[in-house]
């Protein structure tokens, strides 16, 4: 969705007649801010142009629209959708593929889990299959692995 549209999304979520261009610079500029924070997020440029996004665009414009002189807030909510779409698309694959036939080879994955705040808990695991199969994993990881 190009930012035009996107434009008339914002207006639509606050409320703003959408052929109305009193409001159209401010927010244009609060459009591009809402994106550039999702892009230092971690959102990628695919995820960008997803339905979900163009909803937490619409309420990170929403909170920007609501602050007040001198202050910036997003909401708990609009965090929380953001954090979904930058880890949406971390799918990492791990494969081997010997040369030589061999089979039975073990690949040794060590996650190391990074939070950026104090939590209680948390529940990880990996997944040991016999066949090929995609894991999507939710963490940041460190791998490294000798030959």
């Amino acid at each position: 969705m190009n930012d035009a549209d996107l434009l008339i999304e914002c207006k639509k979520g606050l409320n703003i007649q959408v052929d109305s261009t009193a409001f159209d610079s401010v927010l244009a500029q609060k459009l591009l801010a809402v994106k550039a924070f999702l892009s230092g997020a971690g959102v990628s440029a695919e995820a960008m142009d997803s339905d979900l996004a163009v909803g937490v665009i619409v309420m990170g414009v929403v909170d920007l629209w609501n602050v007040e002189s001198g202050g910036v807030k997003f909401s708990p909510v609009f965090y929380t959708l953001v954090g979904q779409l930058a880890i949406g698309g971390n799918i990492l694959t791990v494969s081997c593929t010997p040369g030589d036939g061999a089979e039975d080879i073990a690949i040794d994955v060590k996650p190391v889990l990074t939070f950026n705040r104090r939590i209680t808990s948390y529940n990880f695991s990996l997944v040991y299959y016999s066949t090929k199969i995609s894991i999507p994993i939710t963490a940041t990881l460190d791998i490294t692995g000798k030959v």
